[in-house]
């Protein structure tokens, strides 16, 4: 955060994936999804959302794919 933002408030982000393992041929990964609000001002963190998914499928792109898609429905 720099000083050039002037928004009340601020939503950031950040999403990592990782391979879990695989099992006849599927890959499974685990996507986890943060999110902070922060008071643009002060950089006060007002709330922290972690969401995790777990996905499966032929490939790790895909898994993960598929893990994200289940934490943005969430």
């Amino acid at each position: 955060m720099t000083a050039e933002n002037q928004a009340d408030l601020l939503v950031l982000g950040e999403v990592s994936s990782e391979r879990l393992g695989s099992y006849q041929g599927l890959i499974s990964c685990r996507v986890t999804v943060e999110t902070k609000v922060v008071k643009g001002a002060t950089k006060e963190v007002l709330t922290v959302h972690n969401l995790q998914q777990t996905g499966v499928d032929l490939t790790e792109n895909a898994a993960a794919e598929k893990a994200l898609n289940q934490v943005g429905e969430k």
